[in-house]
């Protein structure tokens, strides 16, 4: 395993593990297979992500010391859970289940790749999909979005969303680990500018000089989350990603 030749195979086994651990841990809401990108961690790319997405956004060496490889993950929706938030005011409740679901797998599945690869000499630091931002400046020191982007996976649409080969409409995580991964070629999707998550967005955030008001976009989410209080965490809404993009 620790053959830098055997990188692809050690690649393939850890797409393997995150997949069985989505498929095996899903609790019937349906999604469309993951995508999986992959960067080196001394890509000079990290360090403009710091005027990017923020001041302290961190190194992945600085997460992890020694690190040599990020992946991102993006597991999509379904159409037909994209589909229901078309039509609803606030996040309709199968998006918000998805949300909250999708969180708690990318999770579990990370941290088990994360300590897979850890017994095998690699050490490996998991990121969560959500949860780890500062609610004052409403920033993160992680933007698994921003990531990847370097890894290849798609481009940042007018929605400020990843968009992937397989749309916008799901969630994303990011793995750092010690082990040295090839990156495999990846077709993306682009934005098209037809500025659909514009009209979509119930609080006007998003705005044409490219600027986005994230107090107005988390105040709607703080007010949306009092529609599922029996969901934990699901300050949602998705509004953004129900257009063309959403699924590609």
């Amino acid at each position: 395993m620790k053959s830098q030749d055997a990188s692809w195979s050690l690649r393939d086994e850890m797409e393997t593990i995150i997949r069985h651990r989505v498929e095996r841990d899903a609790r019937g809401i349906v999604y469309r297979s993951p995508l999986f990108g992959y960067v080196q961690a001394s890509h000079e790319g990290f360090d403009r992500l710091r005027d990017a997405a923020g001041v302290g956004h961190a190194m992945p060496s600085e997460l992890l010391p020694g690190a040599r490889t990020v992946m991102v993950l993006f597991l999509p929706y379904s159409p037909g859970v994209v589909e229901t938030n078309r039509t609803s005011h606030v996040a309709s409740r199968l998006w918000a289940q998805a949300y909250v679901e999708a969180n708690e797998l990318l999770g579990h599945a990370t941290r088990t790749l994360a300590t897979c690869l850890s017994d095998r000499g690699y050490p490996s630091l998991a990121i969560n999909p959500t949860g780890d931002f500062d609610r004052k400046t409403l920033t993160a020191r992680w933007s698994h979005r921003h990531a990847g982007v370097l890894t290849g996976l798609g481009q940042l649409g007018r929605n400020r969303m990843l968009i992937t080969a397989r749309g916008c409409a799901g969630r994303l995580s990011s793995l750092i680990t010690t082990a040295k991964v090839e990156s495999r070629p990846l077709s993306s999707a682009g934005c098209q500018s037809c500025y659909a998550c514009f009209r979509a967005c119930p609080v006007g955030a998003l705005k044409a000089d490219g600027t986005f008001d994230r107090s107005a976009c988390y105040q709607w989410l703080q007010q949306a989350a009092q529609c599922h209080v029996d969901l934990p965490e699901a300050e949602v809404c998705g509004k953004c990603v129900t257009g063309p993009c959403s699924i590609r």
